[in-house]
């Protein structure tokens, strides 16, 4: 059922500067809408996110005096992506719990006071393992997954209080070259093998690089979710994963970076499995891409496949642009 068809909305967005965010202010303005940006710190001037805003909120969301700020632009929509890194969060339960639980919690007791439409939260795939998401009683596994799976009751528990639909939103992996320099979004896996690559002229995986993960682009991010802003989403315990059908080994995405590089520079760049082994060619490199690029072309998903290499390619512009 669509909802807001053809009408414009005020969609404020917390951690506007971050990877997302930026990403949502650009695009959510394209299509119209008025964007209301909250980050944490001022931001310069940037040609593609500072004329995309119409108020900007600076300031720390746990403080009374933001959310009053906050309370006074009266938005139609607020998207929530605040949150603390996974490696921080393991460091620190008392600041885990203050930035992704207790945040969101003063945010939807505000939105008792006005009239928002939706309230959508990005969660994380670690609120649930992932692998077993179907079954009836799943546990997170780490500090970082249960505070947003707390975040999610506490959504939930607002779903059902007030008129605003609130909606948790579980992300898989996100790539795509940042609006920022220093952006967060420099440690996502593919992000991150294409920046070693680029800076160290070689890509080490951790592992032997043969467990799959689910990738999707910031762009079809904000497509879905322009998507979900203008539709009704029908759940009780409203939980949507923002997946694709880009499913790929690790070291299948090594093997597109590595020819995604040759062909941009006419180098060769080495891989490396489990830290320090080297990833020999004759080890069944083209057997393992081949294999990878026919099961594309069987599911008619091959534009994937191109796709990424542009994006590669998109974030080796970028990279030799800033550094």
């Amino acid at each position: 059922k669509v909802l807001f068809s053809g009408i414009y909305l005020r969609i404020l967005i917390t951690g506007a500067n971050g990877y997302i965010g930026s990403r949502l202010c650009q695009y959510l303005k394209n299509q119209g809408h008025q964007i209301i940006a909250v980050c944490r710190s001022t931001v310069p001037y940037t040609i593609g996110w500072s004329d995309k805003i119409e108020d900007n909120i600076v300031g720390d969301l746990i403080l009374d005096e933001t959310l009053n700020k906050v309370s006074k632009t009266n938005p139609d929509i607020i998207i929530h992506l605040v949150s603390l890194n996974q490696e921080d969060s393991e460091k620190n339960i008392e600041k885990a719990l203050d930035v992704n639980v207790k945040l969101t919690w003063k945010l939807l007791e505000r939105c008792s006071s006005l009239k928002i439409k939706k309230f959508i939260n990005f969660s994380s795939i670690h609120a649930r393992d992932d692998e077993n998401r179907h079954k009836e009683i799943i546990y997170p596994k780490t500090h970082y997954g249960l505070t947003h799976l707390l975040s999610e009751k506490i959504c939930n528990y607002y779903n059902q209080k007030l008129n605003t639909e609130c909606i948790n939103v579980r992300l898989v992996n996100s790539y795509g070259e940042p609006l920022f320099k220093n952006s967060k979004g420099w440690g996502l896996v593919i992000n991150d093998l294409t920046k070693m690559s680029y800076l160290k002229n070689k890509i080490v995986l951790k592992s032997d690089g043969f467990s799959k993960l689910n990738f999707i682009h910031y762009n079809d991010i904000c497509f879905i979710l322009d998507k979900f802003i203008k539709n009704k989403i029908n759940k009780s315990d409203q939980v949507v994963y923002f997946e694709s059908d880009q499913i790929f080994s690790l070291l299948q995405v090594a093997l597109i970076i590595q020819n995604v590089f040759y062909n941009r520079y006419k180098k060769s760049i080495t891989i490396y499995i489990n830290d320090n082994q080297l990833f020999k060619k004759e080890e069944s490199e083209l057997s393992i891409l081949n294999n990878f690029i026919s099961q594309k072309k069987q599911s008619k998903g091959i534009k994937d496949f191109i796709s990424m290499e542009k994006s590669i390619n998109n974030l080796f512009k970028f990279l030799e642009d800033n550094f």
